[in-house]
């Protein structure tokens, strides 16, 4: 009997995009801390739009070396882009790839630690200055 390899998991950092490249500039800091936690797994980047790679795109690079995606919605809140717009977009790739599992957790500004961490920041910041 042979058993099938263990699951490797990747990570799918999805922000809007904009028409300025270095607008993702944080986004790429924190995909690459990210990957330093955690360098057996691939950690991508992925866009809405403006940008590349798109979520599509980011997806089907993954699902070549993944099957596990946890995708972290770079957003503060919740919108009509994370309620309706990544949930189809997640239905056409899973229709495409099966044999991929997808997690989408939610949007990241919505973290009770993250939301911790930006205040800790605030007066952080505002003692400097």
């Amino acid at each position: 009997m042979t058993s099938s390899p263990p699951p490797v998991r990747g990570y799918l950092l999805f922000g809007h995009g904009a028409r300025n490249p270095e607008w993702a500039q944080p986004m790429e800091t924190a995909r690459q801390a990210l990957q330093r936690r955690i360098p057996n797994a691939p950690v991508a980047l992925a866009f809405l739009e403006f940008l590349t790679p798109t979520l599509e795109e980011a997806l089907a690079a993954l699902a070549t070396q993944c099957t596990e995606v946890v995708i972290v919605p770079w957003f503060i809140a919740p919108g009509g882009h994370l309620l309706r717009d990544l949930p189809k977009l997640i239905e056409q790739f899973s229709a495409i790839h099966p044999e991929v599992r997808v997690v989408c957790l939610e949007a990241i500004g919505t973290w009770p630690e993250v939301i911790e961490a930006m205040a800790d920041a605030v007066m952080m910041r505002s003692k400097e200055s």
